[in-house]
């Protein structure tokens, strides 16, 4: 497929079919860049000081020549250049006062640092290689002097490596994979150099060096595979200090100044945030989240971590979790992003679903599907646009949006805040004398005013206790307060007279035990109503069944008045009824 604009995209068919979120313009799309970078090989830079901000990726691949150093200006491919080992992270950094002020860009591969300025290798950093542990440097030393046989090193070598305990030198491991033969020539090859362990970098970051300039220079904070994460000096690049993690950390994110106050967040394959202060080599904050993390952003004082349980966390700096948030499918990326024109900042997850979100603490300010799953996002100015946003697909491709000038961010999610009425003041009246008077005469007389409230109270509470009272002393309740006859009444009239019928349903609510000897009388005022059947014996009443019975009424008076009808449901040989119900008769029709 030839690359192609977003307009000729949505002529085809297959484009009709995605839905675009109305805040973004759809600058371009690639599905064949060839753009293979996650999140942390992609940056937007102005690497050329010409005030057109590049886009920067570092392509990962299993063939070496396919390893490159991608710059694109707009749409356009304008550079390349190879790498030597597959990129773990890339960042752009000030190395220098110079003037005008161009930032390099900072590629991190295998043990090394590869500085380029102004799309040319500039200069190349590699991590001190770190001594091994005793138990392996007597192993090779035992080779060196033919003490040793290859079978014997290799099942000692292979029972360190199941420990866990040491991590063994690059050397060691391949000498594991090796049979007999080769295993031999390996260690003659090798026996007279001293293994040492070589330093492979998993992640970047970098915080400003003693000013918060944005064109200040820059410190390099570096995560390796041996737990150890290092700050290093970009103006003469050596180590200013060492910090130990307890896991390998896979996301770093720094903050503050390095001469004045500094904080380090660490993602580590253990699942866990640690916390890195100046001065302390060991975290002040260990942050279990019982999840892989996917990653970790900034937003405001918080830090947002993802994690592959589907679940975005916010945390304190000192560890308190403040909130939880699912998400629909589960998380590939995360980046953050601010705009600083509209004063909003916050995160962005791409989903497994194809499904980009944009966040602000645990609000969605907007949502779009892509034509592929995003596994790489940067946010930021691109060419001379602010608010553009960058992302590479799992199959290569590349996806620009532009943010409308127009566009309003704001809350599209049940996770909102107070309504935006609440928030605003009400328009109070002036207080008026009479106001006044009662606020003083309340402020005067409040003991006495809450003692005639309390005696009020206590009055009208016994007054309802004694009505209580005497209905279940008369059974005036539709529900049987006695559990050996445990029945419910409902009754209702139906028609608007002179004739009505009269319609009453009785429930035994027990759970196995029938009613016997039952019957149902009327009260009734006998000048204004006649019924026809007053008194209607009741059959065996089984549990669970709603038993309908019905009478007719004819109302007698003229008048156009009404009264109550009390429904009473007796037991033969009962001095009171076990329940009542009080029906309010509606005002007849004139009979014609």
């Amino acid at each position: 497929m030839d690359k192609q604009s977003i307009a000729e995209e949505k002529k085809s068919p297959k484009s009709q079919a995605i839905v675009y979120d109305s805040d973004w313009l759809n600058a371009y799309y690639d599905p064949v860049a060839g753009t293979n970078s996650h999140s942390g090989s992609i940056e937007l830079a102005d690497i050329q000081a010409d005030g057109d901000n590049k886009l920067v990726t570092a392509n990962y691949s299993n063939v070496k020549s396919e390893l490159k150093l991608k710059v694109f200006k707009g749409a356009s491919l304008i550079k390349e250049n190879n790498l030597v080992d597959v990129p773990t992270a890339i960042i752009s950094f000030y190395m220098d006062n110079l003037n005008p002020r161009v930032p390099a860009i900072g590629v991190a591969s295998g043990s090394c640092i590869f500085a380029y300025k102004n799309l040319k290798p500039s200069f190349q950093f590699t991590l001190p290689q770190v001594d091994v542990s005793g138990v392996e440097k007597d192993i090779w030393a035992k080779a060196k002097e033919g003490t040793v046989d290859v079978s014997t090193m290799q099942e000692t070598l292979e029972d360190i490596r199941r420990d866990g305990q040491i991590t063994l030198s690059n050397r060691s491991l391949l000498l594991l994979g090796l049979n007999n033969e080769e295993a031999r020539r390996f260690i003659d090859v090798f026996k007279n150099v001293e293994p040492k362990k070589q330093v492979n970098i998993t992640c970047l970051a970098k915080i400003n060096k003693n000013s918060s300039d944005e064109d200040a220079i820059n410190c390099l904070v570096v995560g390796t595979e041996l737990k150890n994460i290092y700050i290093i000096d970009t103006e003469a690049f050596t180590i200013l200090a060492t910090m130990e993690c307890p896991h390998v950390p896979v996301f770093l994110n720094a903050a503050g100044l390095f001469d004045v106050e500094y904080r380090i967040i660490a993602a580590c394959r253990d699942g866990c945030l640690y916390t890195f202060k100046r001065g302390f080599k060991a975290p002040k904050v260990s942050i279990p989240l019982g999840s892989q993390i996917v990653g970790i952003e900034k937003s405001g004082k918080n830090v947002i971590v993802a994690c592959m349980d589907r679940f975005v966390n916010c945390f304190t700096t000192k560890g308190k979790k403040i909130w939880k948030l699912e998400m629909p499918a589960d998380i590939i990326t995360t980046s953050s992003f601010e705009i600083k024109s509209k004063g909003i900042q916050g995160y962005i997850v791409s989903l497994t679903n194809n499904e980009v979100h944009i966040y602000n603490e645990k609000n969605v300010l907007s949502k779009f599907k892509t034509q592929d799953a995003v596994v790489g996002i940067k946010f930021g100015k691109f060419g001379r646009e602010d608010s553009n946003l960058v992302m590479t697909t799992r199959n290569g491709g590349l996806i620009i949006k532009i943010l409308k000038r127009t566009a309003e961010l704001s809350v599209k999610d049940a996770h909102r805040g107070p309504p935006e009425a609440q928030l605003k003041k009400l328009d109070v009246p002036k207080k008026t004398k009479l106001y006044v008077d009662q606020t003083t005469r309340e402020r005067e007389n409040g003991t006495l005013m809450h003692q005639t409230f309390q005696k009020d109270l206590y009055k009208f509470r016994i007054k309802a206790a004694k009505e209580f009272l005497r209905s279940l002393q008369t059974s005036s309740t539709p529900i049987s307060t006695n559990p050996n006859e445990p029945l419910k009444i409902n009754a209702q009239i139906q028609g608007i007279g002179p004739t009505f019928k009269l319609i009453v349903k009785v429930h035994n609510i027990s759970n196995n035990q029938p009613c016997l000897n039952l019957f149902m009388t009327f009260i009734y005022d006998e000048k204004l109503y006649r019924i026809s059947k007053s008194f209607i014996e009741l059959p065996i009443l089984v549990p669970g069944i709603e038993y309908p019975f019905s009478t007719f009424v004819h109302a007698v008076s003229n008048q156009l008045i009404s009264d109550n009808i009390k429904v009473l449901l007796c037991k033969k040989n009962a001095n009171v009824p076990i329940i009542t119900a009080i029906i309010s008769m509606p005002i007849s029709e004139a009979e014609i």
